[in-house]
């Protein structure tokens, strides 16, 4: 899915940099400072929560704008209301409309919420 993803978002225009796990995905945050990060939460090594609290703890990549990717039914509620406490400003499951993922991407480089 992240290939098919980068392609999509690729021929609409954006630079994408790709992670095939957390901590590489931390790397290059801290590499590359990305406008916005698309963050699955089931990766190898650690996983999305960890990722997105790595980064918002973080005084140089904290207003990052974060979209967590995920499979229906891998989260629930209480997870949902704790990472949005936490600074993740959105969700999308999969399968998930690629326009209306890049319906709230726009939305949110256009009106970032800073965490």
């Amino acid at each position: 899915m992240r290939k098919k993803l980068a392609y999509v978002l690729q021929r609409v225009g954006f630079v994408v940099f790709e992670a095939s796990d957390g901590l590489q995905g931390l790397k290059q945050t801290a590499t590359e400072k990305p406008d916005l990060i698309l963050l699955d939460l089931k990766m190898p090594g650690i996983d999305g929560f960890e990722v997105q609290r790595r980064i918002r703890e973080s005084k140089s990549y904290a207003h990052i704008p974060i979209i967590f990717l995920t499979a229906m039914g891998s989260i629930n509620i209480a997870q949902i209301g704790e990472a949005l406490s936490r600074g993740v400003n959105d969700f999308v499951t999969k399968p998930f409309n690629v326009e209306k993922l890049l319906g709230k991407i726009d939305e949110i480089l256009k009106h970032p919420k800073h965490a």
